[in-house]
């Protein structure tokens, strides 16, 4: 394989390298790639390699960094050899914050996404705005951007257009501090969104570049932009895409199937587990430690602008609960200041204070949470290069594909990750192929649970319980095991 240090303003190479006994090269769809080259030429690999420095390979457009240098004698004859190793470039969010309005309280999105769209939002947050103005809350006081002074040159992030969920779900986020990457691969997880480094070539493609509104006005602060970019040779982007649908159950393009009776699959392994499964949640509010109850998200009832309200009426509104302090004029909109007096909604009704404003964002949250600890369902094969199927030509990085295995019927499995290798055996290129399932397909439920017809996971005396406080913390109750 062609390995190619990159200029680390510009993202072009400033050389070919092939000086290396054995290159491991890893891309992965929703969690961190990484790379492992060996060499002899120590004093060669380490000029052209130092650390933090960048590098891709000709035949793919990922970026990683440079982030371990090893010094080793071989195995053979104790020759001393250095191997290099790093992730990609999407690991770098690790050294971005989201820093909270008030210490250890968790904040809501101004705007409502769609998953795709919130990824990008934590993308250009930490690394292209250089506004100084964080677009995720209000403009103001303890609202500036506290990484703004540390934005990547010459870096855009573009939402992939053609892998669009058709029906997609919009909410606003609950957010807490930390770092960006762990928030950014919990909704990758969940929602099995990819993103991928492209650096720039003369041939580059067409995108849409994201930008977000930080104007002080409330109601369009944080609404996404989309700009189509027809070529762009200067800029290294973050692309945000789903994998494309190529099972048996549509026909929009060729299917791809991979079976294990008629020699697709080299070594398949099958692992299932409940270890860390999880399939309830209950929401405590830190202040009251109420639970909050599944009936009272669709109870009191949803504000009605025809609606003759009175004093102590409780209305649903804006994804809160309000309690009318007063009587209320006929339209008047809970939680809108009224000029001149009193607002008559004024009041959160606190058994229902959850510490963020929207029920859909701490719904968005549990059920991340509660994805995040799903039945374990995997297969690892390798694919037999006598394959009728090529990556690169019929399927690619994240697409989901239908697999049949001895112990495992057609089900649906998602391209995870590619492995490529170079060695003295010669070059090899390897999917890596693991279970499918989102949020939006999983059946999960932030109050009522995963649903499963497994007998036994989900006995009565069997749930598996996720405490919440605040939407901030999140703890994990024990499994009860109290037989009925």
């Amino acid at each position: 394989m062609d390995v190619l240090p990159l200029d680390k303003s510009t993202y072009y190479p400033t050389m070919l390298f092939e000086d290396y006994s054995s290159l491991i090269w890893t891309e992965r769809f929703n969690t961190s790639g990484e790379f492992q080259l060996t060499s002899s030429n120590i004093q060669k690999t380490i000029e052209t390699f130092p650390l933090g420095s960048l590098v891709s390979l000709r035949d793919t457009t990922e970026v990683m960094m440079v982030e371990t240098h090893s010094i080793e004698p071989n195995n053979s004859d104790g020759t001393p050899q250095i191997t290099i190793s790093g992730r990609s470039l999407d690991s770098f969010l690790e050294n971005r914050i989201l820093l909270p309005i008030v210490y250890g309280e968790s904040w809501e999105t101004l705007q409502e996404y769609t998953p795709q769209e919130m990824i990008c939002l934590l993308l250009w947050n930490a690394l292209v705005n250089d506004t100084g103005e964080d677009p995720t809350k209000p403009s103001g006081v303890g609202t500036l951007l506290f990484d703004y002074l540390a934005v990547v040159p010459n870096l855009v992030v573009s939402l992939d257009l053609n892998s669009l969920d058709e029906k997609p779900l919009k909410h606003k986020w609950s957010l807490s501090s930390g770092d960006v990457s762990t928030t950014l691969l919990d909704i990758q997880s969940a929602y099995s969104i990819g993103v991928r480094s492209i650096r720039p070539t003369q041939e580059s493609m067409a995108y849409s570049r994201v930008s977000f509104l930080v104007s002080s006005n409330r109601n369009i602060r944080g609404k996404m932009s989309l700009e189509f970019i027809e070529s762009d040779p200067t800029n290294l982007r973050f692309d945000v895409y789903k994998g494309i649908n190529r099972t048996i159950h549509q026909n929009t393009v060729t299917p791809v199937i991979f079976h294990e009776s008629t020699g697709h699959l080299i070594n398949p392994k099958y692992l299932r587990s409940i270890k860390d499964y999880k399939n309830n949640a209950v929401v405590l509010n830190s202040k009251e430690l109420n639970a909050f109850p599944p009936e009272s998200i669709t109870s009191p009832s949803t504000w009605n602008s025809n609606t003759k309200y009175y004093e102590s009426d409780e209305v649903f509104f804006n994804g809160s609960f309000w309690t009318a302090i007063k009587e209320p004029d006929i339209g008047e909109e809970p939680g809108v200041e009224i000029s001149g007096k009193v607002n008559p909604w004024a009041v959160f009704n606190p058994y229902y204070y959850l510490g963020v404003n929207s029920i859909n964002a701490l719904s968005a949250l549990g059920e991340t949470e509660i994805y995040r600890r799903k039945i374990v369902s995997m297969a690892d094969s390798e694919i037999s290069p006598y394959s009728p199927y090529k990556y690169g030509q019929d399927y690619f990085l994240g697409d989901v594909i239908t697999f049949s295995g001895s112990y495992a019927s057609e089900t649906s499995m998602f391209i995870n990750e590619i492995v490529r290798t170079d060695n003295e055996e010669g070059e090899s290129i390897s999917p890596g192929i693991i279970h499918y399932s989102d949020i939006s397909e999983s059946g999960s439920s932030l109050y009522f649970g995963n649903e499963t017809s497994e007998s036994g996971i989900d006995a009565i005396g069997f749930d598996r319980r996720i405490t919440f406080i605040d939407a901030g913390t999140v703890g994990f109750d024990d499994p009860e095991i109290t037989p009925t």
